[in-house]
């Protein structure tokens, strides 16, 4: 049996032809759409991939964006411009983590 993928982004209809395209080639994939700073769906993720494909074995945390700083030197704009780098790119990241790591260990591959 092919060995399975677990496909995230914030994108779905590009995370789904990318599971497509995987599949296509004789895979196993399967697309989840979410934004990687909404804990709960985080944690909602980890839990549908453990119970789909039967545990975890590796974690790629590849999240992030650019933000350009906005020209006019607009304080709120850069102010939530920052918050959502730090949600998406540094406490999602440790959050997941989180998350997978028992399911990482529990693995004979992780």
């Amino acid at each position: 049996m092919p060995t399975p993928f677990k496909v995230t982004d914030i994108n779905g209809d590009g995370v789904e032809a990318v599971a497509e395209e995987i599949r296509g080639a004789g895979g196993r994939a399967r697309a989840w759409s979410f934004d990687v700073s909404n804990a709960e769906r985080a944690r909602e993720v980890v839990e549908e991939t453990v119970e789909e494909f039967g545990g975890l074995d590796i974690l790629i945390n590849n999240a992030g964006f650019a933000v350009g700083a906005p020209a006019d030197g607009d304080d709120a704009i850069w102010e939530a411009s920052w918050e959502r780098a730090l949600a998406a790119m540094l406490t999602a990241q440790s959050r997941l983590i989180r998350l997978s790591l028992p399911h990482l260990v529990a693995s004979d591959a992780g």
